[in-house]
């Protein structure tokens, strides 16, 4: 608000009505090694599957597309 000079009201005007929806996922609160700021790591689990995907995974050993196993 401060960088933008609005007041309240034109800031949440501003915000779409998605944005204010809530996850209700599970996470992991990381902090980042470059800026020291904790965040949330959502993590939503896919659908099991009878066969293993390959795929790249991430820093955090995730995976957009790869399977990873169920333990």
């Amino acid at each position: 608000m401060r960088r933008h000079k609005l007041d309240a009201q034109e800031a949440s005007r501003r915000i779409p009505d998605e944005a204010a929806c809530l996850a209700n996922l599970p996470f992991v609160q990381l902090r980042s090694a470059s800026t020291g700021q904790t965040f949330r790591l959502f993590i939503e689990h896919g659908p099991v599957r009878a066969n293993a995907i390959s795929g790249d995974f991430n820093a955090y050993g995730l995976s957009q597309v790869a399977t990873i196993p169920w333990f």
